[in-house]
């Protein structure tokens, strides 16, 4: 992170430095709006993982188990940034950013879905009890879908440069309150059913996850930016913004059935919920954007 951010400042400083006029007053802005866009250029992610017993209804005893791995990555992509800064001196002040970015899901290299189930029951011509047994493992579709990532950003903001110049940097660091909400297709569902003589049906779906209501998380965070002045209160500006921390662990939920038609016997929610089990989804988010845009000083 230190290499990127260092060679954005440096670049746009040896650029200002080689045309810059002193304008304006002397006096620096003690309030200033800005926004602009962040490009994220990693492509992180995790993986959720579901473990459950499906049920087989008809039968008094069995056992199953039903179990996989989707790889959930975020993809590379652009977000949306806007703040403020209130200078309570010459130098220091406080700032309040926001920053939003929607991205696509990937899972190129999700695991098998991996099924058990082991059952007794009476078949003709004899009727007599029979230990049944089924087990496959099925290569799964990639993972699609999407994820909303904010961050409501508080810190401290220190700037640098002429206040007639034209070349002025800040730097900024404090905390994020953080908030994911992915929508992921899909994990894999199945029941069973014991027909007459003992005929064993079966019927899989694929349903789709949501971790919306996973609540907010905490993380610190960094800043740098460079703005070279194109106007008498207006600066285009360009830096890095970073966050650091553990991914967070998002409470993953069933949430629908993806394709219902095509179900022998539709599960409903309140179903889902209590069989389909999953593990929190740890969402690597990527540790850094650069950032572009423009400050306006207010005041």
């Amino acid at each position: 992170m230190r290499a990127p951010l260092s060679g954005c400042l440096l670049l746009l400083l040896v650029a200002g430095a080689a045309g810059a006029q002193p304008s304006g007053g002397s006096e620096p802005a003690r309030f200033s709006v800005w926004g602009g866009l962040t490009l994220t250029p990693s492509a992180e992610g995790g993986a959720l993982a579901t473990d459950y017993a499906p049920a087989l209804q008809g039968a008094s005893g069995y056992t199953s188990r039903a179990s996989q791995v989707l790889g959930v990555d975020l993809e590379r992509g652009p977000g949306l940034v806007a703040g403020a800064d209130v200078f309570l001196s010459r130098r220091v002040g406080f700032q309040v950013a926001f920053t939003y970015r929607r991205a696509g899901l990937t899972g190129p290299a999700n695991g098998n879905y991996q099924l058990y189930l082991r059952y007794v029951t009476r078949q003709p011509p004899d009727y007599e009890p029979r230990d049944y047994v089924i087990e496959r493992a099925e290569p799964w579709p990639d993972t699609t879908g999407r994820c909303s990532l904010r961050s409501l950003q508080l810190g401290l903001v220190a700037r640098a440069g002429p206040a007639a110049g034209r070349i002025q940097a800040t730097f900024a660091g404090g905390v994020g309150l953080n908030g994911a909400a992915a929508d992921i297709e899909s994990v894999g569902y199945t029941q069973f059913r014991l027909g007459g003589h003992g005929v064993l049906f079966e019927s899989q779906d694929r349903v789709a996850v949501s971790t919306a209501g996973s609540g907010t998380f905490a993380r610190p965070y960094l800043a740098g930016d460079v703005g070279v002045r194109a106007g008498r209160r207006a600066w285009l500006f360009a830096g890095v913004r970073a966050q650091f921390g553990t991914p967070p662990a998002l409470k993953a939920r069933p949430a629908r059935v993806v394709d219902p038609e095509g179900s022998l016997w539709e599960p409903d929610s309140a179903e889902l919920e209590q069989v389909l089990t999953m593990a929190p989804l740890r969402l690597a988010i990527p540790y850094w954007q650069v950032v572009a845009g423009l400050w306006v000083a207010i005041h």
